[in-house]
């Protein structure tokens, strides 16, 4: 069971170690060793599962956790020698049926790269093993995320994997839900945020660019326009001026005026 194998690999800093130091010169490859990555996967209910005859690594959100429908969404990691693939997937823990949606792009999940032009020439035993080394530092770099979020001094886990993920829910799956959740732990962020961290300017920047991201969408998030159409502007009204405010400070005009538009909220200058 391979699924279980790259499962038990990610858990272990040791491997973990090694593909930071077999990579070192990728720029892709950033991770930050997660000393209580075990836990945290235990505790996220991170596990291999096999659905509909494919084995997958099942990476829930917590955010997005649905009490109400008692419903599990996440990131689903299927690996092998020829491939490294993302789906979103929704597990219902009452009747506890699976669905597996549409894979997210390639491009935004970043698998380790390899050197040279013709795929095809390259070892069987080289494509494994980087393929593995991709879902293990997936792996870690979203179990962190989802135990550090900001605090983390650089973004590990592309936020566009959320845009993504929710993405699919909504096109591909009719899960409506997820769209208030995903806002509702945006909006947290700036909850946590200290003015007293020498990182507050860093992470305020990434809150808002975060939550701007989830409102207009983003250049190379494939299939996604943003959210705005499915919320309400009084559910942002309290952080709005902060968001004109980085906005304007990374001469993002247009998502202003689009902002302004949306809400019927004008800028404090």
């Amino acid at each position: 069971m391979i699924a279980r194998e790259v499962l038990n690999q990610a858990l272990n800093k040791d491997v973990l170690s090694e593909i930071i130091s077999k990579y070192s010169d990728n720029i892709w490859v950033k991770t930050l060793i997660n000393n209580s990555a075990g836990g945290d996967a235990k505790y996220l209910m991170v596990r291999p599962k096999m659905i509909e005859g494919i084995e997958y690594i099942l990476c829930p959100v917590l955010g997005l956790f649905d009490e109400a429908s008692n419903n599990e969404v996440g990131f689903a990691i299927s690996v092998d020698q020829d491939y490294f693939d993302v789906y979103a997937y929704e597990h219902n823990h009452n009747n506890n049926e699976s669905k597996v949606l549409n894979k997210l792009p390639h491009c935004i999940h970043k698998a380790v790269l390899l050197d040279g032009s013709d795929y095809s020439r390259i070892s069987d035993e080289v494509k494994m093993t980087a393929n593995i080394d991709s879902a293990i530092l997936f792996i870690n770099n979203y179990l962190t995320d989802q135990a550090i979020g900001l605090d983390s001094p650089f973004e590990l886990f592309d936020n566009k994997l959320y845009q993504q993920l929710i993405n699919r829910l909504t096109t591909h799956g009719n899960n409506k839900k997820a769209v208030n959740l995903r806002l509702e732990s945006l909006l947290e962020n700036y909850d946590y945020l200290d003015e007293n961290d020498p990182l507050y300017e860093n992470n305020l920047l990434r809150a808002n660019t975060h939550l701007t991201n989830f409102l207009f969408g983003c250049e190379d998030s494939i299939e996604s326009k943003g959210f705005r159409h499915m919320i309400k502007p009084e559910q942002i009204k309290t952080h709005i001026q902060q968001l004109y405010n980085s906005l304007f400070q990374q001469g993002w005009i247009s998502n202003a005026r689009n902002l302004s538009n949306w809400s019927g909220i004008q800028p404090i200058f």
